[in-house]
């Protein structure tokens, strides 16, 4: 999965977690996974996903294999869900995915995880950037920003390869729940790249390929991106195609 998603690369050019994680979904599109981030229902922007429920989860199919993505998540934790969905399809084994505050996991979860975490953070690589000589929520939080991860994902992390004592650990873990970074705000930004994000650059690509070709008309297109049909011409003449 490192070798194909080519994670160290993408991480080395990555200014920060956002970026990171356009890279990672881009590239995972580019291997043909489709990658939907979407924050609430379809055009209800008041009905929004709530991240306690879940985080993401993946239809694995031999053809067109996708991962839903929670965008209400701080791009950081879309970050480690991302791997997870991606280990389950590499697996060839969908799954729901509870984010890292869930009790109950399955073992194929648990596997997952520990993919994730592996392919993310890389154990040899990890052992030596985490600094010891920091208390561990600082020791997290740095290795966050290197490994463009949540700080409770590089904790998690230190202690299963037994960097951090269980002492240290809750207490840390204790510290990250009282300041949980803010989830991305509803509503703003821009229409069409929030467009193109929630229904898969790939995917958005193909039907707009699809309706210049005359394999669907427009009000195929507006059913297929939900959105309506005044936008649905919009797009076809042009707006919001993804580069």
């Amino acid at each position: 999965m490192a070798t194909f998603l080519q994670v160290e690369a993408l991480r080395r050019r990555a200014r920060d977690h956002q970026g990171f994680l356009k890279a990672l979904a881009d590239r995972a599109e580019a291997l043909g996974v489709l990658v939907l981030r979407q924050g609430h229902v379809g055009t209800h922007t008041r009905r929004t996903y709530d991240p306690e429920e879940f985080s993401g989860f993946a239809l694995v199919d031999p053809v067109a294999p996708v991962v839903f993505l929670n965008a209400r998540e701080h791009p950081s934790r879309q970050v480690f869900t991302l791997a997870h969905e991606l280990a389950h399809v590499w697996r060839g084994e969908g799954g729901l995915e509870g984010g890292l505050e869930e009790e109950a996991r399955d073992e194929v979860e648990v596997w997952a995880d520990h993919v994730a975490a592996e392919l993310l953070m890389p154990e040899e690589e990890f052992r030596a950037a985490w600094n010891g000589h920091l208390p561990p929520l600082e020791a997290a939080r740095e290795a966050s920003r290197r490994f463009f991860v949540s700080p409770r994902a590089a904790l998690e992390r230190a202690f299963r390869l037994e960097l951090v004592h269980r002492e240290g650990y809750m207490e840390a873990l204790e510290a990250l729940r009282k300041t949980a970074p803010p989830r991305p705000r509803k509503g703003g930004g821009d229409f069409w790249k929030t467009l193109v994000v929630q229904n898969s650059p790939a995917f958005v690509r193909e039907v707009r390929r699809a309706a210049l070709e005359g394999e669907v008309d427009a009000k195929d297109v507006a059913f297929l991106l939900n959105v309506d049909l005044r936008t649905a011409w919009a797009f076809l003449e042009g707006k919001g195609v993804p580069t």
